[in-house]
């Protein structure tokens, strides 16, 4: 997992490849949850994306991502760690 550090703390950042027509569905559920991530579709065509979560909320939303790859299938393709 990749962590950055900026003036609102550390943000866990994951990359998931997932269906293309599933991108717009888990922007709206996860937006949903309003603090606990954020996504950014990197790639559309080959359905990139990324999940930027707070690292105060990674817990929340772990527990989140595996109750939704129960009806999405979510392929981790990145995760990095960084100090």
């Amino acid at each position: 997992m990749l962590i950055d550090i900026n003036r609102y703390g550390a943000t866990v950042v994951r990359t998931f490849q997932v269906n293309r027509k599933d991108i717009l569905l888990l922007h709206v559920i996860l937006e949903a949850y309003d603090g606990v991530a954020n996504v950014s579709t990197v790639d559309s065509p080959n359905g990139i994306i990324e999940i930027h979560i707070p690292a105060s909320r990674d817990e929340e939303a772990e527990l989140l991502l595996r109750a939704i790859c129960r009806e999405i299938p979510l392929e981790l393709t990145e995760q990095t760690d960084s100090p």
